[in-house]
């Protein structure tokens, strides 16, 4: 996988704003000097930005190894004290004696710190890794998405207060005058490593795959590895964000192979079904004409057929007939848009996804309003309408309770919309 190979090593190979760079190379300074203001760097930002990248990055920086604590771990007040007040006190085989010495040892990753709270048994977590900051002898990086539900938690002010922060904010075309840069940068280093790889792609082409993955770096180079002929699980897999199903609808829309389309629908990790509706929702945006809407569609209508039998008979079988169908749309579209196209996600799954995540919050919510009245959730959802009354009459009220049983923004949507 070549967005492997290709991982930045150096705070050079970093893409970054410059004074989000500047401000990291002087945190690592202060610590080389033995004076850090700041014993904690947090990174907040959109999954897929790269916090975990620049993390590891410092650590070659630094010369330290890293130890993770990550979100599918444990996380209670006395795992998290007891991990970063004792665990840079182990050496290991390979580090050097005179730093064991009494200096830092190891650099302490806490990863989805806004996670912590996300199982059982976990509370107080955030609360331990108050207190642990200002005592560790080791530098600690943190890393999180959601800067402001985190903040809302007991806990997490006092946490923001013990670090140096940053926002890894994403650029944006029309509001970023460094925009311009980045994007050049971007595309230097894209060309560059198709050279290296010996991959034949065209300047308007790594221009759209820049376009098309807006921030993702890792995403970008995992397209380009796409024009190398080759076409696998590792070209779509393992990416924080949910492009691939964009790269496969470009490929049946707009590709003349469908051979290379129908082995993309695959390897890529959504449903047969699924991507029919991503078909669906945007063939009319590449075939402008009415004979190659009409052509489209008429072999987006079989492969449907096709479909509906392998749920109603669960006849798996008929799963192939319907992807070298919808693979070959592409082939029946003569004249398509010249333009840039702007995929669209499918309207049915983005309601469902907002569903689930509803339910999900309601849950939890449930849980948490339900322990702390002594009820089950059944009831505890049926008296969110008492929530929803706090909220309107008496905020200061709400966002005490809030802060008490720390309130996600999803949990709060639920109760403002409960009736």
């Amino acid at each position: 996988m070549i967005s492997e190979r290709y991982r930045p090593s150096t705070l050079s190979d970093l893409i970054l704003r410059k004074e989000i760079k500047k401000t990291i190379v002087s945190w690592i300074n202060q610590w080389k000097s033995g004076t850090p203001s700041h014993k904690a760097l947090l990174l907040h930002g959109q999954p897929g930005i790269g916090k975990t990248t620049v993390a590891n990055v410092i650590s070659r920086e630094m010369g330290y190894p890293i130890i993770e604590i990550n979100s599918s771990e444990k996380r209670g007040e006395e795992v998290i004290n007891d991990f970063i007040m004792l665990g840079g006190g182990y050496g290991d085989l390979t580090g050097d004696w005179e730093r064991r010495s009494g200096g830092p040892q190891k650099i302490i990753l806490v990863d989805e710190a806004d996670n912590i709270f996300e199982g059982s048994g976990e509370r107080g977590g955030i609360i331990g890794l108050a207190r642990a900051i200002p005592k560790s002898r080791n530098p600690i990086i943190i890393t999180m998405n959601d800067f402001y539900a985190f903040i809302r938690r007991n806990g997490g002010k006092e946490v923001i207060e013990n670090c140096l922060v940053i926002e890894m904010k994403p650029y944006q075309k029309k509001k970023d005058i460094d925009y311009r840069e980045y994007f050049l940068a971007l595309k230097k280093r894209l060309s560059e490593i198709a050279k290296k790889e010996g991959i034949s792609i065209s300047e308007s082409s790594i221009e759209k795959i820049i376009e098309r993955n807006d921030t993702d770096i890792r995403g970008m180079i995992n397209d380009l590895e796409s024009f190398s002929g080759s076409v696998s699980k590792e070209v779509y897999g393992d990416r924080d964000q949910v492009l691939a199903p964009y790269t496969v609808t470009d490929m049946a829309l707009r590709g003349s192979n469908p051979v290379k389309a129908y082995i993309a629908f695959g390897e890529v990790d959504i449903k047969p079904e699924d991507i029919l509706m991503w078909l669906d929702m945007n063939t009319m945006m590449v075939a402008v004409e009415t004979e190659d809407l009409d052509a489209g569609y008429n072999l987006l209508s079989i492969a449907d057929l096709f479909i509906g039998r392998i749920q109603k008979k669960q006849h798996h079988a008929f799963t192939s007939y319907a992807m070298e169908l919808s693979s070959g749309i592409g082939t029946e579209v003569k004249r398509p848009n010249p333009h840039y196209t702007k995929y669209e996600f499918p309207s049915f799954i983005r309601h469902l996804s907002n569903l689930m995540r509803t339910t999900k919050a309601r849950r939890s919510l449930a849980i948490k309003y339900g322990k702390y009245t002594h009820s089950g959730q059944k009831t505890a959802i049926s008296d969110l309408w008492f929530l929803r009354f706090m909220m309107m009459r008496d905020r200061e009220t709400f966002r005490l309770i809030g802060e008490r049983l720390a309130f996600t923004d999803s949990q709060e949507a639920v109760v403002e919309n409960s009736r």
